[in-house]
């Protein structure tokens, strides 16, 4: 999920999981450039060595961002919600990996038509900002057979052991799992937004926190959800109009000023943007900002470590194709070509990629809601 605002908390707790723990995702393009910057050099100083991972979030991202991360190398790249072709190449370039979620067919091939080194798979039950159309169980085997032994990570619905294999089964090299590590005792969570996620029976997918951004989003309905979505779960088609018109404002709006109009929104005014919760939020705020979540949430009913969260790494790959651990960089070529042919490159000595665990990434949502 797109929507979350990170901070130093939770990169030096996350940092620790475990030892070998797949990268996860550590800063967002909706931050200010600098901000960005600073955020991955701050993951990688508490990483330990470990990989460090970005997301571009397309409707947020400009020139400083995509600057940023070849300025600060982190070993991944996530692309999300659009298209930047001359990013992936330039990113390629130096060596990056690139991975890029999707939705749909179409999607992963314009994604593999664009250079992506892998795909994330998004089913229809993940929490925050949906591409997908179906459930994860029927996307992601037609997505992996596209990816043609590139390494592709399910999100959406991953919670548990029994979520991840499963998705193992169905052609996943490993699993995004978001909600789950929302509610850790380390995500830096605002402790209202955890609770109502806790108490959740069902989530809804709607357009209604969708000023400049009118796109489908799961999250756990609250007051503003009972206001204006009982007769329509997008919420009234005039509202969807108004934020449509909107989109161009998103090119002119700072970050902190989208944080800042938080704090003006109230649940019979229909004005909601998709700024969630963030650890400096009232607890009020949890009835007018967007409680992202994942359908899986109403199967969760208590918070844990990351730690905890980790073990979802220790499903078995089961000889799934391609590989999620990021290759150094100067074996990023080599292990692209491996991925792809199954085998070792014949113009390097490489080794390729190895499948050894069945990755976990904390995705998007993971460590939601502290602003920095």
């Amino acid at each position: 999920m797109p929507d979350d605002v990170r901070s130093e908390t939770t990169w030096r707790k996350s940092a620790r999981v475990t030892a070998d723990s797949p990268p996860a995702p550590s800063a967002q393009a909706h931050l200010p450039p600098d901000s960005f910057a600073r955020a991955i050099r701050q993951a990688k100083a508490l990483s330990d060595g470990r990989p460090v991972a970005a997301n571009l979030l397309m409707p947020f991202t400009r020139e400083g961002h995509v600057r940023a991360c070849l300025e600060e190398r982190p070993a991944v790249v996530s692309v999300f919600f659009g298209y930047a072709r001359s990013a992936v190449k330039r990113l390629r370039a130096e060596g990056i990996f690139v991975f890029h979620e999707v939705g749909t067919n179409e999607e992963a091939l314009r994604a593999l038509a664009d250079g992506a080194d892998g795909l994330i798979a998004q089913g229809r039950e993940a929490g925050g900002h949906l591409l997908a159309t179906r459930p994860l169980a029927e996307a992601l085997p037609d997505i992996a057979a596209l990816a043609a032994g590139r390494p592709v990570v399910a999100a959406g619905g991953i919670h548990d052991r029994a979520s991840a294999e499963r998705a193992a089964r169905l052609g996943a090299s490993g699993v995004s799992a978001g909600t789950r590590f929302l509610l850790t005792t380390d995500s830096g969570a605002h402790p209202t937004y955890q609770q109502r996620l806790l108490d959740a029976k069902s989530t809804l997918v709607t357009k209604l926190f969708g000023a400049a951004w009118p796109a489908d989003h799961r999250v756990v309905p609250n007051a503003a959800t009972e206001r204006w979505c009982r007769e329509r779960a997008d919420g009234p088609s005039w509202m969807i109009a108004v934020n449509t018109l909107l989109v161009p404002t998103r090119w002119v709006t700072s970050p902190a000023s989208k944080q800042a109009l938080a704090k003006y929104q109230r649940a019979n005014r229909p004005f909601f943007s998709p700024q969630p919760m963030t650890a400096r939020s009232a607890p009020g705020d949890a009835d007018v900002t967007p409680l992202y979540a994942g359908a899986c949430a109403a199967e969760i009913h208590a918070l844990r470590s990351a730690a905890e969260g980790g073990s979802l790494a220790r499903a078995s790959a089961g000889g799934q194709r391609g590989s999620c651990r990021p290759p150094s960089r100067a074996a990023a070529p080599a292990c692209r070509r491996s991925f792809r042919r199954h085998g070792r490159s014949p113009n390097r000595r490489r080794r390729p990629p190895q499948v050894g665990r069945f990755p976990c990434f904390r995705s998007r949502i993971a460590s939601s809601a502290s602003a920095s």
